[in-house]
């Protein structure tokens, strides 16, 4: 295994276990900055045959694909926690909890309807104690996915 390889793995395993949008920002800029470590393996196909740019720099693409979609994954899912954390230290207040996550309140009702926060709470669930209990279950994804389906 190669140093970049091991590298990709380290980092992804941080995007996983990332906690806050500010190391995942951080990770990002090691992965995808000017001298982050795609751009360096980038740099580094001028010493291969043309065959050999063609393959690595489709592999690089490829992992580059995988690593965006990791991070836009997390993202979504640090942005529903805040999004909850906020509704509930607010009592649901809208206006309050979009100006205390520097958003208006009508980019929060889009990401409420994005993360089906609302269709839940409507349901007459308190969605905040269905949520703390999916968010420390390790498959919250499929059972937020079924608490979805029955809803809507």
């Amino acid at each position: 295994m190669t140093e970049f390889e091991k590298k990709i793995i380290e980092l992804k395993e941080r995007i996983i276990n990332c906690e806050n949008l500010s190391e995942l920002n951080k990770i990002s800029s090691e992965i995808f900055s000017k001298n982050g470590i795609i751009n360096t393996e980038f740099k580094k196909l001028g010493s291969l045959s043309e065959d050999q740019k063609k393959v690595r720099a489709s592999s690089l693409n490829n992992e580059k694909q995988k690593i965006s979609e990791a991070i836009n994954g997390r993202f979504k899912e640090l942005e529903k926690i805040a999004i909850l954390a906020g509704l509930k230290r607010t009592n649901w207040n809208m206006s309050t909890t979009a100006q205390q996550l520097g958003i208006s309140r009508m980019t929060l009702y889009r990401k409420l309807d994005q993360h089906n926060i609302d269709k839940i709470r409507r349901c007459g669930a308190d969605f905040f104690i269905v949520g703390s209990a999916l968010f420390s279950a390790p498959d919250y994804q499929n059972r937020v996915t079924e608490l979805t389906r029955q809803v809507g």
